[in-house]
């Protein structure tokens, strides 16, 4: 079970970062167009 939520954790950590990282991206993007 510790495992699980573990690897829940670290799948959360990397979305957060993976969808701030995009936002960023949109945001540059964005302000260039």
């Amino acid at each position: 079970m510790e495992d699980f939520l573990e690897k829940g954790q670290l799948l959360i950590v990397l979305f957060w970062f993976f969808e701030k990282e995009i936002y960023k991206d949109l945001l540059k993007s964005g302000f260039k167009a």
